[in-house]
């Protein structure tokens, strides 16, 4: 259902959207929005990338895991992507996806879709891996490879 949306009514979104911007304030102006947009979102993007990298930087040298500065820096790389794609509504996405308070609501309504997920049983989570010689079967569960016989089924004790 996303495939047919993202491939082929959202390009024609977008064309048409710049179709109708040109024709109510012209075809320059909508080339100066869409290459403004752009240097902007390019500078800007360098700037939250660079503040990305020095937060994850700060949080592992303090110990703490950069769960955040790392989704940020998704975001960031998300937005940066939506830059340089042609139309208006993505140079839209990209810009918003860049803006640190922005960034910050979407974090909060992504915790709370994976929340929701987990609470409704739609998420597998997979915790403690130990980490032993041998392989990890499809449950998560480590096996040591030694101990089976050649050809002896992989059964579960």
């Amino acid at each position: 259902m996303l495939f047919p949306f993202v491939f082929v009514m959202w390009p024609l979104l977008e064309l048409t959207l710049l179709i109708k911007a040109a024709a109510y304030i012209g075809v320059g102006n909508v080339l100066l929005i869409i290459i403004g947009t752009g240097v902007f979102g390019g500078y800007l993007a360098k700037i939250q990338g660079f503040l990305v990298i020095q937060k994850i930087q700060d949080d592992l040298r303090q110990g703490v895991e950069p769960n955040t500065a790392m989704l940020d820096g998704f975001l960031v790389l998300l937005g940066g992507f939506a830059l340089i794609l042609p139309g208006l509504i993505t140079d839209c996405l990209g810009v918003i996806l860049l803006i640190p308070p922005c960034r910050w609501l979407i974090r909060k309504a992504l915790a709370w879709k994976v929340q929701d997920m987990v609470k409704n049983s739609q998420v597998i989570t997979i915790k403690g891996f130990e980490r032993r010689q041998g392989y990890y079967d499809v449950d998560a569960r480590v096996k040591d490879v030694d101990a089976l016989p050649l050809g002896a089924d992989d059964k579960e004790n």
